[in-house]
């Protein structure tokens, strides 16, 4: 790294990072049909197999990438009222892409909020975000480093990285042929012939050279422990405006892009330097559309010109000959003829002077029914009117009756629709091409389209750890992905909020925690942590934790897994050797007492000392007592161990009790005389009713189903899990086994005694 100019920024740790992956313009429904449909493998396993879960992401209005990135990165909706519009500041029409108006943008919104990526890293991004490393972005597309390496640095780059440069280069062959052969078979109907020569050359840089070069520098940064990173993938989102989002190409996209994720997703998680989460988004998603020239048979320029040309002051009134350029407001008829600023389904119809209420009415009234302009908008003092041609409406009153009950965001979509109308950018009409039921329209010559109101379009979606997923509450959209963005990274305290005392339902964890060192030899409390935070669990049983010691770098792990969870903790220690501490943990999100830690036996010869931990959790009036505990190897210091369990000083185990759970590592199967001891006072969870025993050892390829959970009478179980995710396999050397508990009304105790039944067993 250092020959590259690519110093490391962090340490190795376990302090967070995040990486966000954006595909833009995939939709949800796109991105489920693409799962189905085996088109993007990874990360169909990250669904399937890891248990991420997808969330619909609402994308705010307008449904286009600047509005939605001034969001995530800077927590400001609508920021920009389209992708183009005209500047209230310099009056002149602008583009997003566009370097003059991107950095003011920015500026606006640095102003009020910090970015999202400070410190961090941006890539193919309208904005910055605050990175400091930004590279594709509108102004700052400058690749520092490279432009100031020397050419034995550069010849290096290319040797390391020669592999992502074959692949590159093997993809723009292949999608040249391919693209040249698509438009070979399409001749007979392709419209505009320069238009889709200049498709391919874009085609190749957004989808290939851009895809590849972003994947190398975002894994590059995972190695050297950048804290924040976001890129965003084009390749989808290019071919889809062209092609339609439902055609093979933006789907073959799609593939290439999965790939790269899952090396990013695998270098991010191999990085020693920080503990990642990788987030997969979706900006927006895509309508399919027609384009209005196609539909209307004119530009809609041409359209709003004519349908409006006898309602403008004589003056005003353009000439017949007016061309194009002057329509868009850069010819010297721009201040005689409305100004129609519509790229996508989305735009503006700016008018030449001031306009009455009555007169916006009837304009709106003649696009609708003379241009078959499909939605006209305008506000008539605090009411916003909506024209379509089945009538006039009221937003957001009215908004069932536009965009349908069964809309996905219909209560957001009418509140942000309608809030277009008082942006400074916005013009004195609304014009979108969305219909109901109907195929949109788009007024550039586009197959694929966004930025209005349709259910595709307003619905991207996130890829979430389960760990991150379930601290959700109420919609996601792009301010609420980056509170849960900053809560992990600024304050990884992300434990439940004090849970109620009514609650009659329990879930209940243990994990064999292995010292918190992995199978990939790193040592992590936080990875743990991770892992426990997926689990959702109220209580939880650990083992194999280092408090103090030395191989662990002297620190507590017990108490930085609770803090890290927010629970409370009671540590029992089996080894206590001049401060150097090793044993077990209860973890709880309910008040807890601890009742006792001791040794079960003291270990002599080669067998180590084996203890275990009893704390009384208190769910609103009940006590329930749970024991932590890990047996040793030898069949005849288990037997010692249960004997000591079951004996006069572990009461609760002693004499059936039906608030009973006993969780922990035993080292022990399904049927050995250790399990058939405690089962006669209480039930292994996983031989209840419709429950299968799964194994927990090794966590790489489980064979053996050591780790247990014994609950008592008062409890009925509903369902027991192994979790089997990438990050169990590799956290620790066994899998968490986890049971969800209904805590049942209060029932009869057994009273006899079963201690002198265990010494029988025992001798």
């Amino acid at each position: 790294m250092r020959l590259l100019g690519l110093e490391p920024v962090h340490p190795p740790s376990d302090d967070p990072g995040l990486i966000i992956l954006q595909i833009d313009g995939l939709s949800r429904s796109r991105l489920e049909e693409a799962i189905q449909r085996g088109r993007i493998p990874f990360i169909a396993s990250l669904v399937h197999r890891d248990r991420h879960r997808i969330e619909t992401q609402y994308s705010g209005q307008p449904a286009t990438t600047p509005a939605v990135l001034g969001e995530l990165f800077y927590g400001v909706e609508q920021i920009v009222p389209a992708f183009s519009f005209r500047d209230h500041r310099s009056g002149k029409v602008v583009e997003m892409l566009a370097t003059e108006i991107a950095e003011p943008i920015e500026k606006e919104l640095a102003a009020q909020s910090p970015g999202l990526l400070g410190g961090g890293a941006a890539y193919c991004d309208i904005y910055s975000g605050g990175a400091d490393d930004a590279q594709f972005c509108p102004g700052r597309t400058r690749w520092k480093r490279l432009d100031e390496a020397g050419v034995w640095t550069k010849g290096l780059l290319v040797f390391l990285h020669l592999p992502a440069m074959v692949r590159m280069f093997a993809a723009i062959i292949r999608e040249t042929v391919l693209s040249t052969w698509r438009l070979v078979r399409r001749r007979s109907r392709v419209r505009n012939w320069v238009a889709e020569l200049k498709f391919i050359p874009r085609h190749l840089v957004a989808s290939v050279v851009l895809r590849e070069v972003t994947a190398t520098a975002i894994e590059s940064d995972a190695i050297r422990g950048v804290e924040r990173v976001h890129g965003n993938f084009l390749g989808y989102d290019d071919v889809a405006h062209h092609c339609g989002p439902d055609a093979d190409i933006p789907h073959r996209m799609l593939r290439d892009i999965d790939r790269s994720i899952q090396r990013i997703w695998h270098a991010a998680h191999a990085s020693p330097r920080r503990n990642y989460q990788v987030w997969i988004i979706a900006d927006h998603g895509q309508e399919a559309t027609i384009p209005y020239s196609v539909f209307a048979g004119r530009s809609i320029n041409e359209a709003v010109c004519e349908a409006c040309r006898d309602l403008l002051p004589a003056e005003c009134v353009p000439p017949l000959e007016a061309d194009e350029s002057e329509a868009k407001g850069t010819g010297d008829a721009a201040s005689m003829a409305p100004l129609t600023v519509a790229i996508g389904p989305q735009g503006s119809i700016y008018w030449p002077g001031p306009m009455a209420n009555s007169l916006r009415e009837d304009v709106a009234r003649r696009l609708v029914v003379d241009a078959r302009i499909p939605m006209v908008m305008y506000r008539d003092g605090e009411t916003v009117h909506l024209r379509t041609s089945a009538g006039l409406f009221q937003l957001p009153e009215q908004a069932a009756e536009v965009f349908g009950v069964d809309h996905p965001h219909l209560d957001s979509v009418a509140r942000d629709f309608s809030r277009l109308c008082s942006h400074p950018d916005a013009g004195d009409l609304i014009i979108a091409g969305w219909r109901r039921g109907e195929t949109s329209i788009s007024f550039v010559d586009e197959l694929g389209a966004h930025g209005g109101p349709g259910p595709n379009e307003t619905s991207g979606f996130a890829i979430l750890p389960p760990e991150t997923a379930c601290t959700i509450r109420g919609e996601l959209r792009p301010k609420v992905l980056r509170d849960m963005a900053l809560e992990w990274l600024e304050r990884p305290k992300r434990g439940a909020a004090a849970p109620s005392s009514d609650r009659t339902f329990l879930r209940v964890a243990t994990y064999n925690v292995h010292g918190c060192i992995g199978l990939d030899g790193r040592l992590s409390p936080a990875r743990i942590a991770r892992v426990l935070l997926s689990l959702d669990a109220d209580v939880i049983a650990l083992q194999e934790l280092d408090v103090g010691r030395l191989r662990s770098r002297s620190v507590d792990q017990a108490q930085i897994i609770a803090d890290l969870l927010e629970m409370k903790m009671h540590f029992g220690a089996a080894i206590d050797v001049t401060g150097e501490r090793y044993g077990n943990a209860i973890l709880s999100r309910w008040p807890m007492t601890l009742k006792r830690a001791a040794l079960l036996s003291p270990g002599r010869g080669r067998s180590e000392p084996r203890g275990a931990v009893w704390a009384t959790v208190t769910i609103g009036d009940e006590p329930i007592e749970v024991i932590s505990t890990h047996l040793g190897l030898t069949e005849a210091d288990r037997l010692q161990q249960l004997a000591t369990l079951l004996g006069a000083d572990w009461p609760c185990l002693g004499v059936a009790h039906a608030r009973t759970i006993l969780c922990g590592d035993l080292n022990s199967p399904p049927g050995s005389s250790i399990c058939r001891g405690l089962g006669q006072t209480l039930r292994d969870v996983q031989l209840a009713d419709r429950q299968r025993g799964l194994a927990t050892w090794p966590s790489g390829f489980p064979l053996r189903r050591i780790d247990h959970i014994f609950a008592g009478d008062g409890f009925r179980v509903i369902e027991t899990d192994v979790p089997r995710t990438r990050l169990t396999r590799v956290a620790s050397d066994h899998l968490p086994l986890v049971v969800d508990l209904e805590i049942l009304p209060a029932c009869g105790r057994r009273t006899e005694p079963v201690l002198a039944r265990t010494q029988t067993m025992h001798s």
